[in-house]
């Protein structure tokens, strides 16, 4: 035990942990001699054919490698060595990578701020100028180079990113490397991705005129409401200036959130999903738009909401099917069917299975069963030995019953493979301790999505250069995986490659996303019942203020329980607590809301959802998820990240189904 912390046995203690020198740098005197033909080349004064080509790259631009390699390796002649399609479960990842930059022909350097700040991608593009290996930059964001590779060729991929890329493999093909583009500095976006922001700027107009127009409408038949006075007419003409009111509102709401996906695409940070919710977002409300176009009496806005609803589509097709939007996207998020577009081969998905936890497993089963009858007279080769932190006990007992099914034996002394287990809880002083003791034989497990320690990030030697599994989803395919490539009978098949998704972005498994799923649609059904009949001004204050007291209190409970699941900082005691609180709120919500103006579907959704989902995911999170005992921090660990809960659609749908509460709401009765 470390500090007793964390559960091993059988090897010699290694705290406080030793200072753990870089293996890039460390090999550097180790390389092969220097080859003067190369460093020749390199400056375009010779030309020699390539055959093997080395792709140095941070993870922040995976998408533009991985492109650029595939391009490569279709050309023919060439054969691009990228570590996520070659890296194979089982061997020493750092002495694989260093290998194959020693027998390389050329180094491509895809160039990025990213790059430039990563020690690792220092390394590489520095051992092989060290080398004589000629190195080749391809511009993937604007940067400023370093002096030592002013002389190499560069190639900017910004824009017009795959002819470029075909021109660059013929010109590896055939040897010359003489010709350089002339790099444009400043920012440099692609055609494609422009034309996602202007799309997203015309339905940004248009969803403000659109609220403009309701703002006006709202006013227009508040005036004639006062003119009415006591007459009938000013009850029709209160509840439309009440209707408008709530319309103007999500088309404000739309408009705010499309303002926020293009800050977003700027700066590389919006995901497909939210792209394509924002012009979901925006298709729905200028439907409505159009369907009040009589109560507006203005059809002279009709044209321009067709317009938008175009706009809408074409914003949707091109981030589903645009290939450059595609490497616009951040690493982890991008189009799975898109990637096989361009590979040109079938990839494993993450969440190939969108089933059930249970039914994933259980289609595992025979096949770990299967791998037992190949460890026959394997021995040692076969042994296993988990470290974790005692939080993170449900994981471990999932990776040891996977580990027994297929037949691999436990080795506290001597074991093979040390699954490391890594999630918030994790001190990273302790990784680095157990990878300066173990070797290759460290497998290091994410087990939940994380900030790693200051001056720690997806570049860093201890995540780029070890393997790593990423169990966050807790499927079954990654670990049968692993296991089967590490099968002597077996390593001749193929092992799939999937994406070093980046460990900032939150994952989790099918269970806690359906739990999440959950809560978001009972706080929307809480949420817009009172919040309509609030702003029709169908409540007395006598009854309106013990109700918003509820719901507000309902609704920060299940946010609260949500995101204390999602980062694991709750036991399985205190969520059954937490649980019946919610639902005797919910009770309470039930009794409290007006039964006129509330739909009775409304009701009984929320009283059949409450105790039902609330059952059934405490018993997946107690067997699966949830510590044991909440431990305190300490030094050296991460920080834990939660999801999203208050989405863009969210918001969307509740002012919506508001704006339809509002529509039908009991009006007062007038003087």
């Amino acid at each position: 035990m470390v500090e007793g912390r964390y559960r091993r046995s059988g090897h010699q203690s290694c705290w406080p942990p030793r200072p753990v020198q870089c293996t890039m740098h460390s090999r550097l005197a180790g390389s092969k001699a220097t080859r003067i033909p190369h460093a020749i080349e390199s400056t375009g004064l010779g030309a020699a054919a390539v055959d093997h080509v080395f792709v140095s790259y941070s993870r922040a631009e995976f998408y533009y490698a991985e492109s650029v390699t595939a391009v490569i390796n279709q050309s023919g002649g060439v054969r691009a060595w990228l570590d996520a399609e070659n890296l194979r479960p089982g061997t020493d990842w750092a002495a694989t990578i260093d290998s194959a930059l020693d027998t390389a022909d050329v180094l491509l350097l895809m160039a990025s701020p990213a790059a430039m700040r990563s020690p690792c991608v220092r390394a590489e593009w520095t051992r092989a100028l060290a080398a004589g290996i000629p190195v080749h930059v391809a511009v993937a964001r604007a940067v400023s180079l370093p002096v030592e590779l002013a002389h190499c060729p560069k190639h900017d991929l910004r824009a017009r990113f795959w002819s470029r890329s075909r021109r660059l493999a013929r010109e590896l093909t055939s040897g010359e490397h003489g010709s350089s583009d002339a790099v444009q500095r400043g920012p440099v976006m692609p055609l494609a991705v422009l034309l996602l922001m202007a799309l997203l700027c015309v339905g940004i107009a248009v969803a403000v005129a659109a609220a403009l127009l309701g703002w006006d409408l709202h006013a227009t038949y508040t005036a004639s409401a006062e003119r009415a006075g006591p007459a009938p007419s000013s009850i029709y003409y209160t509840r439309y200036s009440r209707f408008f009111l709530a319309l103007m509102v999500c088309n404000a709401i739309v408009a705010g959130g499309l303002i926020v996906i293009l800050t977003r695409l700027l700066v590389r940070r919006a995901t497909p999903s939210s792209l394509r919710q924002g012009f979901q977002g925006l298709l729905a409300i200028m439907g409505l738009n159009l369907l009040t176009l009589e109560l507006a009496q203005d059809t002279a806005i009709e044209e321009y909401y067709r317009d938008a609803m175009v706009v809408a589509v074409l914003g949707i097709a091109l981030v589903s099917w645009s290939r450059t939007v595609h490497l616009w996207m951040p690493t982890g998020k991008g189009q799975h069917h898109i990637r096989q577009r361009i590979l040109g081969r079938v990839l494993l998905r993450a969440r190939a299975l969108r089933r059930s936890f249970v039914y994933q497993w259980n289609s595992y089963q025979p096949r770990f069963v299967a791998l037992r009858e190949s460890l026959a007279g394997v021995g040692s080769a076969a042994s296993y030995h988990i470290v974790h932190h005692p939080a993170d006990q449900p994981i471990a007992e999932l990776i040891t019953r996977a580990c027994d099914t297929a037949g691999f034996t436990r080795d506290e002394l001597e074991a093979r493979w040390t699954f490391v287990i890594v999630s918030a809880h994790t001190d990273w002083k302790m990784m680095a301790c157990e990878q300066a003791l173990l070797g290759d034989r460290a497998v290091f497990v994410l087990a939940s999505s994380l900030l790693p320690p200051p001056g720690i990030d997806a570049d860093a030697e201890l995540i780029r250069r070890n393997q790593w599994l990423d169990f966050r989803d807790q499927g079954p395919g990654v670990l049968y995986e692993f296991l089967r490539s590490v099968v002597p009978a077996r390593q001749d098949a193929p092992v799939p490659v999937t994406v070093p998704a980046s460990m900032e972005r939150f994952h989790g498994p099918t269970y806690l996303i359906h739990f999440l799923l959950v809560v978001q649609c009972v706080i929307i059904l809480v949420a817009v019942g009172p919040l309509g009949l609030l702003v029709a001004d169908s409540l007395p204050l006598a009854g309106a203020l013990p109700l918003a007291v509820v719901t507000a209190l309902l609704i920060t409970l299940l946010l609260r329980l949500a995101w204390r699941t999602a980062i694991r900082q709750i036991t399985a005691e205190q969520w059954r607590l937490r649980a019946w609180l919610i639902f005797g709120a919910g009770l309470g919500w039930s009794l409290l809301v007006p039964v006129t103006g509330l739909p009775p579907v409304v009701r009984i959704l929320v009283l059949v959802i409450l105790p039902t989902s609330l059952t059934n995911f405490y018993r997946a999170f107690r067997l699966q998820w949830l510590p044991s005992a909440v431990p305190t921090e300490g030094n050296g660990e991460s920080t834990p990240v939660a999801p999203r809960l208050i989405s863009f659609l969210l918001v969307l749908f509740v002012a919506a189904l508001t704006t339809g509460i509002v529509f039908i709401a009991p009006l007062p009765v007038g003087p």
